[in-house]
């Protein structure tokens, strides 16, 4: 299955649900994403999806099915999260052993942490 088939489907699948069966049928919308997503994250706060894919960055409508923005990082982030208040997203920057934290409202990087994985 190819990464971009794996990106679709998933987003599929995080807004399939067990819906009563006298609901209106659901509306469907594509987004074709580039290839080589990583990882998706969820912003409450702003009810949007991030993904990475390389060293890019996406802010995702689901309600339009669009791309809002997108910006680049200096590295490849293989995971992504964001804050609980929605201020920060972190990446995972695998490549160096760090985790960075950007701040979403101006996208600058904020600060990064050393994991020195595999040192005693």
């Amino acid at each position: 299955m190819r990464k971009s088939s794996i990106a679709l489907l998933t987003l599929l699948l995080l807004f399939s649900r067990n819906l009563p069966a006298d609901l209106p049928p659901v509306t469907t919308k594509t987004l074709q994403l580039p290839a080589g997503i990583f990882d998706f994250a969820w912003d409450a706060t702003r009810s949007r999806f991030f993904a990475s894919a390389g060293a890019n960055i996406f802010q995702i409508d689901p309600e339009t099915a669009s791309i809002e923005s997108s910006w680049a990082l200096a590295n490849a982030a293989q995971k992504i999260a964001v804050s609980a208040d929605g201020q920060f997203l972190y990446a995972s920057i695998s490549s160096l052993g760090v985790i960075r934290r950007y701040r979403l409202k101006d996208r600058e990087l904020d600060l990064e942490i050393s994991l020195e994985i595999g040192r005693a």
